[in-house]
């Protein structure tokens, strides 16, 4: 068994925990790009078209 000698754990546990590491972070990229778009298209609406349906429904 290998021992890192900065944190003396042994090789194949910092692995363990960069592979989760680099799984949730490209996890965190992948909504936040949805994210932004959700939020573009959000942002794209005419709201002002939607209030006046929704007033003349009334």
């Amino acid at each position: 068994m290998i021992i890192d000698m900065r944190t003396r754990l042994p090789q194949g546990h910092l692995a363990n925990h960069l592979a989760n590491i680099n799984f949730h972070a490209e996890q965190l990229r992948r909504s936040s790009n949805e994210f932004s778009k959700l939020v573009q298209q959000l942002q794209a609406l005419d709201f002002n078209g939607l209030l006046r349906a929704f007033e003349a429904a009334r």
